[in-house]
């Protein structure tokens, strides 16, 4: 969920990301794509404006939830990625 409730992510074994508004049924109202894997992680930002997703392909991905353009994509991990998250003010992510 982002911090205040509105949306819920879910990472994917068919690599996708998608995006639910909590306040429409949980419709789902957005599809990322962008990984070569299985997403194993996704976390929001503080204030929802950015999720990161870490994933079986070895990459983390850092994602504009407005628009779903990749921000960033990151590479380093020589195994697949299990877990990601922002620190508390936004500015730092940890895998």
């Amino acid at each position: 969920f982002s911090k205040d409730g509105a949306l819920l992510a879910s990472a994917s074994e068919d690599k996708t990301i998608k995006i639910y508004d909590c306040a429409k049924d949980y419709e789902c109202i957005k599809t990322f794509e962008g990984h070569y894997g299985e997403v194993t992680s996704i976390d929001f930002d503080s204030d929802g404006k950015r999720l990161v997703s870490g994933s079986a392909d070895k990459t983390i991905i850092l994602w504009d939830v407005a628009t779903g353009q990749v921000l960033d994509r990151l590479f380093g991990h020589s195994e697949e990625v299990k877990s990601v998250r922002f620190s508390l003010d936004g500015e730092y992510l940890v895998s």
